[in-house]
């Protein structure tokens, strides 16, 4: 009997992270936006504010819900993409029998955070720079926001520019990164 895995279950979580996460560009991309990551983060690992020993960590309830409270959740990117996003950004606890090795098994900490924002980006239809400069929007945050105010317009672009898994992207990481940062910025913003 041979198992069945989706594409996305096949590749080395090494081999993203050489690739995507551990690389210059992208570590100065998140260090430039590293308050409001932390700001995210820690508003959805302790949403009430008790300060539990896991409020330091954010659970898959908490990062589904910033997924769609930021409306990243869209045709081209569904709850399933979500789920994978999650599960392959988390890194493995050295002892998995210990409560501390528990709550690291089924959480991300800071740092899984930013890779799953860095897998995200890959995953997500997103604007170049080109777009957004002949759009005359500030950034691609507001070229998406701006966007979705027109549901079938923004459907037709998720449509053409849906990332193929493992697929050649648009354009450099950081510059994916850098959208979906300025998409998460915006969307806040616009909801404050």
């Amino acid at each position: 009997m041979s198992v069945r895995l989706v594409p996305q279950a096949k590749q080395p979580p090494n081999q993203f992270r050489r690739s995507y996460c551990y690389v210059e560009p992208v570590s100065h991309t998140l260090w430039r936006h590293r308050k409001s990551l932390r700001s995210v983060f820690d508003a959805y690992a302790d949403p009430h504010g008790l300060a539990r020993p896991e409020a330091k960590l954010l659970g898959f309830d908490e990062w589904m819900l910033l997924l769609k409270h930021v409306d990243l959740i869209d045709e081209a990117f569904q709850q399933r993409e979500g789920t994978l996003v999650f599960t392959f950004s988390r890194l493995r606890a050295v002892h998995e029998e210990s409560d501390r090795g528990q709550r690291r098994m089924f959480h991300l900490s800071f740092e899984d955070f930013l890779e799953a924002v860095v897998r995200l980006s890959v995953m997500k239809a997103l604007p170049t720079e080109t777009e957004v400069r002949e759009a005359k929007s500030q950034d691609a945050g507001t070229f998406l926001v701006e966007l979705r105010a027109n549901p079938q317009a923004y459907a037709m672009f998720v449509d053409a520019r849906e990332p193929e898994w493992d697929g050649p992207l648009r354009q450099p990481i950081e510059k994916c990164v850098e959208a979906v940062l300025r998409l998460i910025i915006r969307t806040i913003e616009g909801t404050v």
